[in-house]
């Protein structure tokens, strides 16, 4: 793969990856409100757990993508804004 495309690559990653960070911060944040609202239900609760266990999953599953990217490319690209 030419460095290019796989600096292309891994700046898609890095993105993809701080979306999943933020997805997985919201639903933990959701779970700890249902837990501590005494009027939640026991299956909204569960639900929200299941929805957190999920996005905490694929957050580690693109780390570990990102890793590898940015150990095959060599170095942390620059990410534009936006």
């Amino acid at each position: 793969m030419a460095q290019p495309e796989l600096e292309r690559l891994t700046i898609d990653a890095i993105r993809e990856y701080r979306a999943s960070v933020a997805l997985a911060e919201t639903a933990r944040l959701q779970r700890v409100a249902a837990e501590a609202d005494t009027d939640c239900c026991p299956e909204r609760r569960a639900e929200l757990q299941r929805i957190h266990e999920h996005a905490e999953t694929e957050h580690r599953a693109r780390q570990l993508v990102l890793n590898k990217l940015i150990d095959r490319l060599g170095y942390v690209p620059k990410v534009p804004a936006g």
